[in-house]
């Protein structure tokens, strides 16, 4: 207290570099207080707040510049963590089935990539598969072919005698 601005940040710089936590400390009571120095009062507004996820939500405190972005980009990492279990099992389970005992010498790298490739293959699949099943219920029999008898088109030529044919169905409509 009773520092000028371009000492409280002197003061300020000393203190992230003996002990981060401290930058850390600062952002989680100025974001409580909501103040606007590091959060701007557009970025509290109800509308943007409903219309975004929270991930999208620090992303855009990175153009403003005071918010870390090690902060950052540790919270969109947080924000993109499936919230139950099942999704982790099915990755951990797709690992498995990659890399089993007689393949047990990829590398990380390698892994992740073969994870994505069958993980996206899969997909496609199931992709095709729901492609096929909404095909499935156009057949023949459900395509309706409107069928003319000859009796009808000689009623039909009887009631307009052959000379005042209509053109096209908008006059026959309008009949």
């Amino acid at each position: 207290k009773g520092l000028r601005p371009d000492e409280y940040k002197v003061v300020e710089k000393y203190l992230q570099e003996k002990d981060p936590s401290a930058t850390f400390r600062r952002i989680y009571d100025s974001f409580f207080d909501k103040s606007p120095e590091i959060f701007p009062a557009e970025r509290f507004d109800i509308e943007f707040v409903s219309n975004s996820n929270p991930g999208t939500w620090w992303n855009c405190m990175r153009k403003y510049g005071t918010v870390p972005t090690e902060l950052i980009e540790l919270l969109s990492k947080l924000y993109k963590c499936p919230p139950g279990t099942a999704a982790i099992e099915r990755i951990f389970s797709l690992f498995a089935i990659i890399q089993t005992k007689t393949r047990n010498r990829l590398a990380q790298k390698r892994l992740d990539k073969l994870a994505f490739v069958n993980r996206y293959l899969r997909s496609m699949e199931a992709n095709d598969a729901s492609k096929m099943n909404d095909n499935e219920h156009l057949t023949l029999s459900s395509i309706i072919i409107p069928t003319v008898q000859v009796e009808e088109v000689a009623e039909f030529e009887e009631l307009y005698d052959g000379e005042d044919m209509p053109e096209s169905d908008d006059e026959i409509l309008s009949d």
